[in-house]
């Protein structure tokens, strides 16, 4: 498909259609899903690898938007995974933007991605909880999909090192020209942006760091190559959210491994044992090597050389996002109970758009998933998706879908960075699948089969 889409610049895409339209006719779950996994890996993937140009973009959107109608229908009155039904509870926000987003900043604007979200999301939904219910694909046939989506993009990211012509962002990629101008040249590999790939490996590695810990109970050889190439790859990205992600979604399932049922505690020794040597590896490295520890500190403060010995401040953690936060929360504050419309900014209100594929595309960028979601929907919004959030975790830990429940951890996190729940045609749409995908093992594995692994 890669080089389809290179060949046409992007056109290739019209097979995209033809494939999930004809597996969602035969029944071919399998294949339905992969094509879904393929279609948003695409249109988060690297420019010069997968280009996009408007045949792309029109087709994938409509691709998911009449697989979320035709599934709709297709699985109306069938039985619903309780594995999938947790995130059933965005609804409420979403519902609540409709309300409120016809006196906000771009009333067209909001309403289109109100659409967009919706088609892409329940697509999703319906394509998962067809995976998780079907007799027609198993815990090993799943798996196999997502792996290789992982060592296409992680692997290939690997490879794409010694090629930094093609794996380097260069100044077309960078929002702000004054970080192109600062000479600073980040690592995107098999994705668009630096920023894309840092969140969408974080992700991954969590899955499999899940799956290995709670579905295979073995060490395995593939899986332990995608844990340890995947830190090195988000430090290439230079994204401190991206990394905070990584650790903070393999320290949440570590926490949930401690307190799971049905786990012996011969696995759960090893697991422990393991984290806490690569912790205290990693502890004597930065402490003994100062070579390490600049490295470190470079990486902490992203567009500037540190030395070994310097210390870095919470300020200077949070600086390029704080001016996003402060502009959030002013506006916030001009509306603090209803907020100011679905995925939209003030400068929308003297914009001039010429046709519907610039509404459906206008660009925003907000930080911090708190203080965005207080701009967007004000306190009750706020308190409506803190609500799914928290509901939705609290559910699939009581349900033991623990894969599930460390990934939404790790969406939240990466989140606290660069605010992409809702855009589903970048960053946020693969995590969001990804999302999708764990909810499939974890029903695979309580409802089905124990688990087994497969690969040549």
């Amino acid at each position: 498909m890669v080089v389809l889409m290179m060949l046409t610049k992007g056109s290739a895409a019209v097979l995209f259609p033809i494939v999930a339209l004809g597996a969602l006719a035969q029944n071919k779950t399998k294949t339905l899903f992969f094509v879904v996994l393929m279609m948003i890996v695409a249109t988060v993937g690297n420019q010069f690898l997968m280009p996009k140009n408007i045949v792309f973009a029109v087709t994938v959107r409509a691709t998911l938007g009449l697989l979320a109608f035709f599934m709709a229908l297709q699985n109306a009155g069938q039985k619903t995974s309780k594995f999938v039904t947790p995130l059933l509870g965005i609804l409420f926000y979403l519902i609540w933007e409709a309300a409120i987003s016809a006196q906000g900043w771009s009333p067209v604007v909001s309403y289109l991605k109100l659409i967009l979200f919706g088609a892409i999301y329940f697509a999703f939904y319906n394509v998962a909880n067809k995976a998780a219910t079907s007799k027609g694909i198993n815990a090993y046939e799943m798996r196999a999909m997502v792996l290789s989506i992982a060592v296409f993009i992680i692997g290939g990211s690997a490879v794409l090192v010694f090629f930094p012509g093609i794996g380097m962002m260069n100044s077309s990629d960078f929002t702000d020209p004054s970080r192109a101008m600062l000479g600073v040249s980040l690592f995107k590999g098999m994705m668009m942006h630096s920023q894309s790939l840092g969140p969408i490996v974080a992700g991954l590695a969590t899955l499999f760091f899940a799956d290995l810990v709670f579905s295979i109970k073995r060490w395995d050889r593939l899986y332990l190559a995608i844990l340890l190439i995947a830190p090195y790859i988000v430090f290439k990205t230079s994204s401190r959210t991206a990394m905070g992600s990584l650790l903070g979604g393999i320290g949440v399932t570590t926490w949930l491994l401690v307190r799971a049922q049905g786990i012996g505690q011969r696995w759960k020794g090893k697991i422990i044992n393991a984290m806490t040597f690569a912790v205290m590896t990693f502890l004597c490295f930065a402490l003994l090597m100062s070579s390490v520890r600049q490295k470190i500190n470079t990486f902490l403060f992203k567009f500037r050389q540190a030395e070994a010995s310097e210390t870095i401040s919470f300020e200077e953690l949070t600086i390029t996002r704080q001016g996003l936060v402060d502009a959030a929360m002013y506006n916030f504050k001009k509306k603090p109970l209803i907020g100011n419309g679905f995925q939209v900014s003030e400068e929308m209100l003297i914009d001039k758009r010429d046709d519907i594929s610039t509404y459906i595309s206008a660009p925003i960028e907000k930080g911090v998933w708190i203080t965005a979601v207080l701009e967007e929907g004000g306190a009750v919004g706020f308190l409506l998706f803190s609500g799914f959030l928290t509901v939705a975790f609290s559910m699939f830990v009581k349900r033991r879908a623990y894969i599930s429940a460390a990934i939404l951890f790790v969406m939240a996190l990466s989140n606290m960075g660069e605010f992409t729940f809702f855009s589903l045609s970048y960053t946020g749409g693969l995590l969001w699948l990804v999302e999708f995908c764990a909810v499939v093992m974890d029903a695979q594995r309580e409802t089905k089969q124990p688990a087994v692994i497969y690969y040549v």
